[in-house]
């Protein structure tokens, strides 16, 4: 499922980050599978604003640059920035706090959704390759299309994506899809690693773990124990490996899930917050209260109060 949430936090006072019309978060839920692994939505602001928007979603992102110049940032990774333009394009992993804004008029940024279980050629094995190392280094280490070369390249992927989710010439879901592909392959063949930075591992070792953390609701969220047992793995060994593979803990990752979850549920239903509270795996009410303050920088009732106020537009 592709969870576009609202993400509220330090940015917003540093950066005045607020909702605009131009960058407004779709209600929708979109489903990630195996017939239909991506989606694509086109962002054209109509002018230059100074406000960030951020949001999160169980999915893996690229954000290319196809005009003008936009700013990404990363609230979980020190506030991290990147200036980009054209040809360039910035990565997101699963629930990872980013945000962007335009810098330049006349702009255009193309997004590529995906989900995680669908990365890469399954039954295909390739020690040297490791799909998801570009999205589980920090923000920092990541390639961002640095050099002209990387940036044609880029940019010819991103044209030929683009023409044909227009165009929808014979088998095009297939051929966007392989072009996807393409694209995460090339950036883990010019992903930057300084000395001393070791490739994450691949993904195939823990994407049980994933799943399972993906499909939990209420008090079925499961341990540490449970998913490296699923994995194969010992807790101490699933432990390194995970954080190598996310770019985070897996004490962080059901922290995420929760509250991504949580979110979607104040969001878009009119559920009482002890229901959800239940539903997101909280023992009580109060401690949903306070992990959703913590982790939004508002209250479940404010937050329900501003999502009202969206629209179903596509960013």
């Amino acid at each position: 499922m592709l969870e576009l949430l609202i993400y509220k936090n330090s940015l917003e006072q540093e950066y005045n980050m607020k909702l605009i019309p131009e960058y407004r978060i779709s209600k929708r839920e979109i489903e990630l599978n195996a017939q239909m692994p991506y989606v694509i939505a086109t962002n054209n602001p109509d002018k230059v604003h100074d406000h960030f928007l951020g949001d999160l979603h169980f999915a893996l992102q690229i954000c290319i640059i196809i005009e003008g110049e936009f700013e990404a940032a990363y609230p979980d990774s020190d506030n991290f920035c990147r200036r980009l333009e054209k040809g360039q394009l910035f990565i997101s992993s699963v629930w990872e706090a980013h945000a962007v804004r335009e810098l330049s008029h006349p702009s255009k940024m193309m997004a590529i959704s995906f989900s995680i279980e669908n990365l890469g050629f399954h039954g295909v094995e390739d020690d040297e390759l490791n799909w998801f190392a570009p999205f589980a280094l920090h923000p920092s280490l990541r390639p961002y299309g640095e050099t002209s070369e990387s940036r044609e390249k880029i940019l010819e992927i991103a044209e030929n994506i683009d023409f044909m989710n227009k165009a929808k010439p014979f088998a095009h879901k297939t051929k966007i899809w392989l072009k996807i592909l393409e694209l995460v392959l090339y950036l883990s063949e010019i992903v930057p690693l300084p000395k001393g930075v070791v490739r994450p591992q691949p993904i195939e070792r823990i994407i049980q773990a994933v799943l399972m953390v993906q499909n939990a609701a209420g008090t079925g969220y499961p341990t540490i124990h449970e998913c490296a047992a699923a994995c194969g793995l010992s807790r101490s060994r699933f432990s390194n490996i995970f954080s190598s593979v996310m770019g985070f803990s897996f004490g962080r990752f059901i922290v995420r899930s929760k509250m991504s979850k949580a979110a979607r549920l104040v969001r878009n239903s009119s559920s009482p917050f002890k229901e959800i509270a239940a539903e997101c795996g909280f023992c009580d009410l109060s401690s949903f209260h306070h992990a959703f303050r913590n982790y939004f920088k508002c209250a479940p009732g404010e937050f329900r109060k501003n999502a009202s106020l969206l629209k179903d537009n596509i960013i």
